[in-house]
């Protein structure tokens, strides 16, 4: 019973009470980057493909396997804010192994972690354990929610949005438990 504004302002409060945790991640971590929104055509054989990119946002992730999930909304995806980003969020000393893909952005950003790639630009997706699947899964669900329910999410809000997934993804395993968890955060954030 109240206007489609106030809705989105009262959804918009519940996504800022729910920040990532801090805890780094450790095990076996996929990383990968992806880029969310701007509207722009590449053209035909992609010849404007990095005018295309560069409308859209990159978002860097991380995401334990059986585990967690990290996200942050990045000004680039260079091996400087790769390196930024997982130097905050994975452990090199408690991860056992780091999948990527085979982009040489990773190469100096991952020094330090035992490395495993998949080559997507040959057609390889998986060899043995080594794949980033679970992270693209991640991506995938955001991207068909965001253009399925929200239709478009600013560069403003991106953040706000990943963390709403990222909690969801981070507390799957148990609806009444996620519930509790999400009624804590947002009452924690209300004093």
């Amino acid at each position: 019973g109240v206007t489609y504004k106030t809705a989105w302002r009262i959804l918009s409060r519940i996504r800022k009470a729910l920040p990532q945790d801090t805890n780094f991640l450790s095990g076996i971590v996929e990383a990968d980057e992806a880029y969310f929104g701007g509207r722009f055509k590449s053209g035909k054989d992609n010849k404007r493909q990095k005018e295309a990119i560069a409308a859209k946002s990159v978002v860097l992730g991380a995401v334990e396997r059986g585990g967690k999930v990290r996200v942050k909304v990045s000004k680039d995806a260079t091996a400087k804010s790769i390196y930024r980003f997982l130097d905050r969020n994975v452990n090199p000393l408690t991860t056992q192994q780091l999948m990527t893909d085979k982009s040489n952005r990773y190469g100096n950003a991952t020094k330090g972690y035992a490395r495993q790639t998949v080559d997507h630009s040959k057609k390889e997706y998986v060899r043995g354990d080594v794949y980033v699947n679970t992270m693209d899964a991640f991506w995938a669900h955001v991207k068909r929610s965001v253009s399925g329910t929200y239709k478009v999410v600013s560069k403003k809000h991106l953040q706000s949005y990943l963390d709403a997934f990222a909690f969801h993804y981070n507390n799957r395993s148990n609806d009444t438990e996620r519930f509790s968890s999400l009624l804590g955060a947002t009452l924690r954030s209300s004093k």
